[in-house]
């Protein structure tokens, strides 16, 4: 218990709130986000972990991935973040991504940042010498965490998202949560952390989206950008110049990171600053917020205003 509370995720990110039958509940502290985080013990060393939280305060000082030698296994059901570690290359990890990572306090977390939405994840975080002690005490076969724990690959953090085994596992773990059934958790999280540790190897040569932590940083900033700059149109070249990087890059990262082309992006958010100055500036002529709002001629705001509203502009003002 004292040792996940001096954790970073937990004694920074979260405050405890309850701990009943093994069950330990956080609450994200409000200068951090909303929401809560739900661990399960299975047995000593492991636990089941239930993250759902909205973070709106990004961690970009340096800390320590763990206080000693952990593991950390999980899926994304909602959300996205990327993650950077000892200053090696940003993952990127995102909705339907399967996690694994291993480290201790050699292991220095550079940058970690959300976008701003739900997080929703489930699995497994451990504790090496007391979950291999509690295996040993209860006859279990430790060979899959040795082979685990000591494969480099895994301090890397290694991110796949198709896994039959896996996701069957989660999705009994997720049902007898639900029904708060103690034994069942106890045994599906036994079952899920086997497949964690043994399935792992099927997926080493699986793509992995990482990138340079400046490229992810410049796509960000790329995206602040657009928002505030709503008056005209950017090409994908005059972008990737501003920002320093290729266009393949810029064009696939942003994809990564917001789930839409920059153009479409963009456009969407041009056309909501549009149809806000339609409804509350009456006396702004439909021609002019066109304009306004970076577009070339009132006849292509008005086909771009169609295709996403279902309605031509002057309907709003009728």
């Amino acid at each position: 218990m004292n040792k996940i509370n001096n954790e970073f995720s937990f004694s920074i990110l979260s405050k405890l709130d309850t701990d009943e039958k093994g069950k330990m509940e956080f609450k994200i502290n409000p200068e951090f986000g909303n929401g809560k985080i739900v661990l399960y013990r299975v047995v000593n060393g492991l636990y089941v972990t239930l993250w759902d939280y909205y973070s709106y305060n990004n961690q970009s000082e340096e800390f320590q991935a763990f206080q000693s030698k952990a593991g950390i296994f999980y899926k994304i059901f909602e959300g996205k973040f990327f993650i950077n570690i000892e200053d090696r290359k940003a993952t990127v990890i995102s909705k339907g991504d399967i996690v694994n990572f291993f480290g201790d306090s050699r292991d220095v977390v550079v940058e970690c940042k959300h976008f701003g939405e739900r997080v929703l994840s489930l699995g497994l975080y451990f504790y090496y010498e007391e979950l291999v002690h509690s295996m040993f005490n209860n006859l279990f076969d430790c060979d899959c965490l040795e082979d685990y724990i000591n494969d480099e690959q895994i301090r890397q953090i290694l991110v796949y998202n198709k896994d039959t085994q896996i996701d069957k596992a989660l999705s009994d773990l997720l049902l007898v949560l639900q029904e708060d059934n103690q034994f069942l958790i106890k045994t599906k999280a036994l079952e899920l952390f086997y497949y964690a540790t043994k399935n792992y190897k099927n997926h080493l040569c699986d793509s992995e989206n990482k990138y340079d932590k400046h490229l992810i940083s410049q796509i960000i900033e790329m995206k602040n950008f657009l928002d505030v700059n709503l008056d005209r149109y950017f090409t994908i070249p005059e972008l990737a110049k501003k920002f320093g990087m290729s266009q393949t890059y810029a064009k696939e990262i942003f994809k990564e990171l917001y789930d839409s082309t920059i153009y479409q992006y963009h456009l969407s958010r041009r056309l909501e600053s549009a149809n806000k100055l339609l409804a509350e500036r009456t006396e702004i002529k439909i021609s002019d917020i066109a304009l306004q709002t970076g577009f070339s001629s009132a006849s292509k705001f008005t086909h771009a205003y169609k295709k996403k509203y279902g309605v031509i502009p002057s309907s709003v003002r009728r």
